[in-house]
């Protein structure tokens, strides 16, 4: 809710003009600290963060499988695009097959 300084200089059509000072004075006060732990704590329920069991093991479990995941995408993007120059052969030839092993990739695209 607007205090009295911002209504008055809003009627007065000076609010643009002193916004900087009115900022500054609103996050000086010790309510709107009050406002943000409470728009927080309410909107974002932050305060629920502190009842949230956690275990450690199942966490670092959980870091290592996505890490493991992560890697072995890279690894699938890494084969595809060794691959790729022999599938764009094969549909020129309109050949179907568009399987090609690490070894011919390898020979064709080293890196």
């Amino acid at each position: 809710m607007p205090d009295e300084d911002l209504i008055q200089l809003a009627a007065a059509g000076k609010l643009r003009a002193n916004l900087g000072l009115q900022v500054k004075r609103m996050l000086a006060d010790s309510r709107s600290a009050a406002f943000v732990e409470n728009f927080t704590g309410q909107w974002l329920q932050t305060r629920l963060v502190t009842t949230v069991p956690l275990n450690p093991r199942e966490i670092m479990a959980r870091e290592r499988r996505e890490r493991g995941w992560r890697r072995s995408g890279r690894r699938r993007w890494r084969q595809r695009e060794r691959c790729a120059p022999h599938r764009l052969e094969n549909r020129r030839r309109k050949n179907t097959s568009t399987t090609c092993s690490a070894k011919t990739a390898a020979s064709t695209n080293p890196r």
